[in-house]
């Protein structure tokens, strides 16, 4: 349908400064100052630290990443905008504006954060020079880095994938290059989705970094160093540890093979390219995010005795955990709309569900879940006093907060509020919901329509119960001053069970996962 409506624009007009000759010589004349400068000291500064091994330290390896965007941000644009100066209405084409728009858009977005990583790697040589270099190794600083430029890339995606398709013959761009706002101000099609997604993906790439910068700063004077954390797990019941380990390694392959082909057969079958599948895809890589996040450690952990976990490893294996399982919240409600109209309008199903629609409601529960990570990650506390002893498998929110001895009533006041704002809304919503598919599955006439309306709703009901009741009764039930043995067995339950029950339920009780899978056993075998 894009496609069809899309009015063909080959090019587009750069006013920039037409209007004003004089202003464009001066302008001419700082831009080329500018670009020279940062081009050649840029330049130098990763040149000295390739050739000079005493550079060969993490500070100058940011440092060099920070001066490779600065020249390719500059080389994006500027060398463009210098000879449009002596042209009059200058042109450029139209993909050749979606490439110097997206590129500047990652470089900008990549640089946010690497400023925060920077600031980050300047508080732990400040505050833990002993353990500096081991704490800041060159694996884990090349992991900051294609971690910085793999969330920008992926908002720069997305934005490129919701981009306007109809500009009504408009062309004239009231810029000096091409740059997101400009460019949305052309389009006559709808572009409240972009701009929606622009403006939450702005307030994650800016606010989290700033106030992560800021937080490194002021808690450099009161951080006591903790370098690693004890797991007590299940330390204190050795056969106990055993049952343990048993169920767990059945659940975690089982999560990881069942969602790993739910996702397979997803992408390979083209009967399954459907919103449906889609938001089940997005479903089934959560649980694989979430099941290996923790669930490989607590096995090897099963034959240590008090088993340790670095403070850092501790903190990504946290706030990894509280991304995806806030993100499930959401998707999950998402999940039951999309029942929702597929039941009650079917003929209008896939103009409501377009592709656009799916990938910008994913695209925003992700972005929302992320600020609500970033928020409690600046919140966390600084002081532990020595305190290292989590009563937990993995390390988890609750059992992190009561190891402090900093004030922690706004990081408990925050973390209260914020669940009930991801539980009690998509829950509400859930329940609501089915509500009104379970009515409408009522009026259906054909026996076998009702039955295939049930299946396909009791399999994400049973989901929901699982996922949202365990969570519930962990965040949302009164806390005591320490982590009980039920805390220990509710946080495996929604860790581990929802996972592995997830594949079971949407393959073993659907038609469609079941054809595409003995389908693509059929064309293997042949082949």
């Amino acid at each position: 349908m894009g496609l069809a409506n899309e009015t063909m624009v080959t090019e587009f007009i750069l006013i920039g400064l037409s209007k004003y000759p004089r202003a464009q010589t001066i302008f001419f004349l700082f831009l080329l100052v500018v670009y020279l400068t940062s081009f050649l000291g840029n330049g130098l500064i990763i040149m000295l630290i390739i050739v000079d091994p005493r550079l060969h330290t993490p500070m100058y390896f940011f440092l060099c990443a920070l001066s490779s965007i600065d020249i390719a941000l500059i080389s994006n644009t500027v060398p463009e905008v210098l000879v449009n100066c002596f042209i009059y209405r200058p042109t450029i084409s139209f993909y050749r504006c979606l490439s110097q728009m997206y590129i500047g858009l990652l470089l900008v977005s990549t640089e946010c954060v690497l400023l925060a990583l920077m600031a980050y790697d300047r508080f732990v040589a400040i505050c833990q020079p002993l353990h500096y270099m081991k704490i800041m190794s060159w694996k884990f600083c090349l992991c900051l880095v294609a971690a910085s430029v793999g969330f920008p890339f992926l908002i720069t995606l997305i934005n490129a994938l919701l981009r306007p398709t109809d500009f009504c013959g408009q062309n004239v761009i009231n810029h000096f290059a091409c740059e997101l706002e400009s460019f949305l101000k052309l389009a006559c099609s709808d572009i409240h989705a972009s701009e929606l997604f622009m403006q939450a993906a702005s307030i994650s790439i800016l606010i989290p970094p700033f106030g992560f910068i800021v937080e490194n700063v002021m808690a450099a004077e009161n951080e006591t160093v903790v370098t690693d954390f004890i797991l007590i797990g299940l330390s204190e019941y050795p056969r106990a540890q055993a049952v343990c380990f048993w169920f767990l390694l059945i659940a975690y392959l089982i999560s990881v093979l069942g969602n790993g082909l739910i996702i397979l057969l997803s992408i390979k079958d083209p009967d399954l390219h459907t919103p449906m599948y889609f938001f089940l895809c997005v479903l089934s890589s959560l649980d694989l995010i979430l099941t290996n996040n923790v669930l490989p450690n607590i096995l090897v952990n099963c034959f240590i005795y008090m088993p340790t976990i670095s403070f850092f490893g501790c903190l990504l294996q946290m706030y990894i955990g509280l991304l995806v399982v806030a993100t499930e919240c959401i998707i999950l409600a998402i999940m039951a709309y999309d029942r929702l109209v597929a039941i009650c309008q079917p003929l209008y199903y896939m103009q409501i569900m377009s592709w656009r629609v799916c990938i910008a409601l994913v695209a925003v529960s992700v972005t929302l879940c992320f600020l609500y990570t970033v928020a409690t990650a600046l919140l966390r506390p600084t002081d532990f006093c020595g305190r290292h002893i989590i009563n937990h498998f993995a390390c988890e929110l609750q059992s992190f907060l009561k190891l402090a001895c900093s004030d922690t009533r706004i990081s408990e006041l925050f973390m209260q509020i914020s669940s009930l704002f991801l539980l009690i809304p998509p829950f509400g919503f859930i329940v609501v919901t089915y509500g009104r598919i379970g009515l409408a599955v009522l009026r259906i006439r054909s026996a076998q329509g009702r039955k295939k309306a049930f299946s396909t709703c009791s399999s994400h009901l049973v989901v929901v119960s699982v996922f949202y009741g365990t969570i519930m009764v962990m965040y949302l039930s009164p806390q005591g001053k320490s982590v009980s043995e039920k805390d220990k067995l509710i946080s495996l339950a929604y860790g581990a069970l929802t996972p592995m029950l997830n594949p079971l339920i949407y393959s073993l009780r659907n038609k469609d996962v079941k054809g595409a899978f003995w389908k693509l056993v059929g064309r293997k075998i042949s082949e």
